[in-house]
């Protein structure tokens, strides 16, 4: 279902000296994977370091002069200059750590000086529940008017299969005989391959002609949320549409607030009930949602 990347070998260089040349083959290493949304992620965090490395005067700078003091003033630039929040900035300094880590395995720096770069305080995700009138509301607001949104809420409710493992999966990773979704370990956030059960009475929806008139290798969620032969729907356009949805349905009286409430909140909603009303055991929940602990599958209790 992905473009086709090639893989090549990567060797460092005898003679790197500069932290742009190091920091370039650091990246050229973390974007060898098959994974577009990886290359993408790694190919984002070289633009803005090679901005900040260009505006602070730093690109000739020697790799091994690279200080502590470089990683904090990387750390004002996002939050002071770019204005960036705790939990993007988190993340910057997470993948700038990882391509310095390969640098290290490589011998081209001495030592990491981002493993004990200060975090910012992260600003706590304002997220609820749907309640039974408005899952109503809302699922048979999209049924009518927006199909394949209406196939991706209802997979994140009943499957709790994440947006980016959504935006990954194949016509020919469900199987509806068998009664379960294959999530291969380079579509899943943690790596490990998982087979997701598709709840009794829920099969009806994935027998639809729609998803047996496509190749196997096709993306069921692709480009403009339309299955597709190897572009996947933008990251941003699922929560896009679903805020359109939502806000007709606020004006026609259908909703009376939308406050803190998204796409992302199908998942949480799906895992929630089934947690309150005793569905599957707390092993299977955690299972199926893909969770490293059964105390992160509590959390939506």
């Amino acid at each position: 279902g992905y473009p086709h990347v090639s893989i090549k070998r990567i060797e460092a260089p005898d003679h790197i000296t500069t932290v742009f040349d190091a920091f370039k083959i650091g990246i050229e290493v973390k974007c060898r994977t098959t994974m577009s949304e990886t290359i993408r992620t790694y190919k984002g965090v070289e633009n803005i370091f090679n901005y900040f490395l260009t505006h602070h005067k730093l690109k000739e700078l020697d790799v091994k002069d690279f200080t502590k003091r470089h990683v904090t003033l990387f750390s004002d630039y996002l939050s002071l200059e770019r204005s960036i929040g705790g939990r993007t900035h988190n993340k910057y300094l997470t993948h700038v750590c990882s391509v310095f880590n390969e640098l290290l395995s490589r011998e081209i720096v001495v030592a990491n000086v981002w493993l004990k770069a200060k975090r910012l305080k992260e600003k706590e995700v304002s997220r609820r529940t749907f309640t039974e009138a408005e899952r109503v509301a809302m699922v048979s607001y999209l049924y009518h008017n927006d199909t394949w949104l209406f196939r991706w809420v209802i997979l994140q409710y009943y499957c709790f299969i994440r947006g980016m493992e959504l935006r990954r999966i194949t016509f020919g990773d469900i199987n509806v005989r068998e009664g379960y979704i294959s999530l291969g370990s380079e579509k899943t956030k943690n790596g490990k391959h998982r087979n997701v059960t598709i709840p009794k009475g829920m099969e009806v929806h994935l027998l639809h002609e729609d998803f047996t008139k496509y190749p196997q290798n096709w993306l069921v969620f692709g480009s403009e949320m339309k299955p597709h032969k190897n572009k996947a729907v933008g990251s941003n356009t699922p929560n896009w549409r679903h805020k359109q949805a939502l806000d007709k349905l606020l004006k026609d009286g259908q909703f009376t607030n939308i406050d803190d409430l998204s796409i992302y909140c199908w998942k949480y909603t799906g895992i929630s009930d089934d947690l309150n009303y005793k569905y599957l055991d707390i092993q299977d929940t955690q299972y199926q949602a893909g969770h490293h602990s059964t105390e992160q599958t509590l959390t939506y209790v």
